[in-house]
């Protein structure tokens, strides 16, 4: 609805960026409401080979 009213008053440009910014809040929002993490341990050389794959190409 919000997207509707943004381009009958200003546009559709106008209201795809308002959809941006809002996806960008709620993105921001939800990332505040996480709990920490409490198990997450980071481990070495996960990952890499992703980056031969990458290199590949």
């Amino acid at each position: 609805m919000i997207s509707g009213i943004l381009v009958d008053f200003f546009g559709w440009r106008v209201a795809i960026g308002g959809i941006g910014v809002l996806g960008l809040l709620a993105t921001l929002v939800f990332r505040s409401l996480l709990p920490p993490s409490r198990r997450f341990k980071p481990r070495r050389g996960v990952g890499l080979h992703h980056r031969r794959l990458l290199t590949g190409i």
